[in-house]
């Protein structure tokens, strides 16, 4: 049996939000319409959160850019610091 058989119907989409994935597309689409260009900016300059990559996929997990967005969407990188 697994843990989503068990759980109401509000807490699968908690599990299941942990689970999930966005390409660049679809984190472009969930924060405003921007473009995949500018989503790619955001991330390179530290000003969104970095994503994971599978391979040669890359994506960002959801429960982490609801994380980032409920946090106001601040700035991950100090500004003056050196990219390592």
């Amino acid at each position: 049996m697994s843990d989503s058989a068990v759980l109401p119907a509000d807490a699968r989409a908690d599990v299941n939000a942990d689970r999930r994935f966005l390409d660049a597309d679809e984190c472009a689409e969930r924060f405003g319409g921007i473009s995949k260009r500018h989503w790619n900016r955001l991330v390179d300059s530290g000003r969104a959160p970095q994503p994971t990559r599978f391979g040669r996929l890359v994506r960002w997990s959801l429960s982490t850019l609801v994380e980032w967005e409920s946090g106001g969407c601040r700035p991950l990188r100090q500004p003056g610091r050196v990219k390592p």
